[in-house]
């Protein structure tokens, strides 16, 4: 009666209970664990990508103003979807 812990025990009973009669699968935790983190790469990668496409599209554009050739922007690399883009707004 003196372990902390009783307390807790006796007031999630059922909880208790049910994760006592349910068996712990190690392999689906770590499998649910992996998909979840992979998710969140996966949408923290889009973020910055798209970050990095603006940031690109908004430097084509000022390049452009700037009197530079849409080929001269193309042969330093640039895509040329990225271009075309810059292309409509200037």
């Amino acid at each position: 009666e003196d372990f902390r812990i009783r307390s807790f025990l006796l007031e999630n009973k059922e909880e208790v209970q049910m994760s006592v009669l349910t068996e712990y699968d190690a392999e689906e935790e770590l499998r649910l664990i992996a998909k979840d983190s992979w998710e969140e790469g996966m949408e923290k990668g889009i973020e910055k990508g798209i970050e990095k496409g603006q940031d690109m599209l908004i430097d084509v554009i000022g390049r452009l103003r700037g009197g530079e050739s849409s080929e001269s922007i193309l042969s330093s690399g640039v895509d040329p979807h990225t271009v075309d883009l810059a292309l409509k707004v200037v």
